[in-house]
């Protein structure tokens, strides 16, 4: 099991202006002690407390960047030294520890907890923060949370939810599943491409029901789309926004009023794909309702049709087969797209193909492959664990989401034909693969080193995502 860590990260307003630097960006960062450094990860639950005068806890948040020098930060925008009192620079050596903030509460009216409450616990008076509040960070138990949790609660008509519900619980996504949608253009395709969306009109309740109309509104920011007219695949594209209202685009024929629009960011194929000549691959993998395309391939009179994951991959491999570079240009569009700034998008681009921050922190926590043993580091590759398209941004630059395998023994990994258990044993999907290994000379008893704490929840979404949960003894 993880061991389960939350920090109360302190600041004192006389000489730093916490409330304006709290509610200037979501994304906040904190001196980090060196003493607490190796226990903070990714999903710790924070609060930050006031000192001094109107003491106790004014927000709420989770870790999301791992304690790192100034220098090098994701979001050097966020770090704050326009908030001294007194003007003093960010020293670029200093660590900081990257928080994103769930729920503000300046104030005894906005719900805040007090140092009072906290002294009035029969668990909380017994707190660091409370016996011996000198220190910038302060650990807490997961019983002391718990309790500071249900004070949380109880100071406010929010529900717990706000405080961390999905975004702060350990290693858990804390972004909404994506979604995966094909759209039929219409005579205006060609505009739709060119203008980077997707709309139709809004159906109102006292409308006809148009369910693929519809779908358009449960479009959300990061979903993928394929873009399909006159029986070809054109493009892949990234939503970049959720749905919007929006009037009707120039050229859009005799629609008259509100629509429903998607603005996307279209990645087109050099080669565009006929999905009739591969309806033997993809025909099994329709939508038994509102489906994009009929068994023969012909197209159905649909707008917008939701398809599942595995019907997208396959479609994917077969893009990727005239164009090898396609699904590369996906990942940099789905990055664009999900990131806050340049400095994060330049990071995950590296970490995506194994390098830059990622492969160094990967690196840092063991340099060698835990399969052959091999520690040329020319020689390895940083494989994450939890696939990349299934992480969120956090999760993609995590250090102890990546091993460092042979190229050999990554192949296998990434397309999740082995994993491992907890205990280190190889987990093997087939026989023929039972084979490779065998020709590899690499033992089916073979055991890798122990793992460290954090890698296990990673493996365990691996081995769930690739069917291996059941071979897991």
């Amino acid at each position: 099991m993880t061991e389960f860590n939350a920090w109360v990260f302190q600041g004192n307003p006389n000489i730093y202006d916490l409330e304006k630097y709290i509610q200037s960006s979501r994304q906040i960062y904190w001196n980090t002690p060196n003493q607490n450094r190796t226990k903070i990860a990714i999903g710790d639950p924070v609060i930050i407390w006031r000192s001094t005068f109107d003491r106790g806890a004014i927000a709420v948040g989770y870790v999301n960047e791992l304690p790192t020098k100034a220098a090098e930060v994701l979001h050097p925008e966020a770090l704050g030294s326009e908030f001294w009192v007194e003007q003093e620079a960010v020293k670029e050596e200093e660590w900081k520890t990257g928080i994103q903030l769930a729920d503000i509460r300046v104030g005894s009216v906005q719900g805040m907890v007090t140092r009072e409450h906290f002294k009035q616990h029969p668990l909380l008076q017994r707190s660091q923060i409370i016996k011996n509040p000198r220190g910038t960070v302060f650990q807490m138990s997961q019983t002391e949370f718990q309790a500071f949790e249900e004070l949380w609660k109880s100071s406010s008509m929010l529900s717990a939810s706000s405080l961390v519900g999905e975004s702060c619980a350990k290693h858990k996504n804390s972004i909404r599943k994506r979604s995966f949608w094909w759209v039929s253009h219409g005579s205006s395709f060609s505009r739709e491409l060119d203008g980077g969306y997707i709309w139709c009109p809004v159906v109102r309740d006292e409308d006809v029901q148009r369910p693929t109309w519809i779908n358009v509104s449960k479009v959300r920011k990061g979903d993928l789309v394929v873009s399909y007219a006159k029986g070809l695949v054109r493009a892949v594209g990234v939503a970049i926004t959720d749905c919007f209202e929006a009037p009707v685009p120039e050229g859009h024929g005799f629609w008259n009023g509100t629509g429903w629009q998607v603005d996307v960011d279209w990645v087109f194929l050099d080669d565009q794909l006929r999905p009739m000549e591969h309806m033997s691959q993809l025909g099994d993998l329709l939508p038994a309702r509102n489906s994009p395309l009929r068994p023969s391939g012909e197209a159905n009179q649909f707008y917008l049709c939701e398809v599942s994951e595995q019907f997208f991959d396959v479609l994917i491999e077969l893009v990727g087969q005239l164009d090898i570079r396609f699904e590369s240009k996906l990942d940099d569009a789905e990055i664009d797209a999900s990131s806050s700034s340049e400095t994060e998008a330049k990071y995950l681009r590296k970490a995506r193909i194994g390098q830059g921050k990622f492969r160094e922190g990967v690196m840092s926590v063991r340099h060698f492959c835990c399969v052959t043993g091999t520690e040329d580091s020319r020689l390895l590759t940083a494989s994450h664990i939890k696939p990349w398209r299934d992480s969120n941004n956090d999760e993609r630059l995590d250090k102890h989401n990546g091993f460092m395998l042979a190229p050999h023994v990554d192949k296998l990994f990434d397309k999740g034909l082995i994993s491992f258990s907890d205990d280190g044993d190889i987990l093997v999907s087939s026989k023929e693969i039972k084979d490779v290994l065998m020709s590899w000379g690499i033992s089916l008893d073979h055991r890798c080193p122990p793992f460290h704490n954090e890698n296990l929840p990673y493996l365990a979404q691996h081995r769930a995502l690739f069917g291996f949960a059941d071979l897991d003894s």
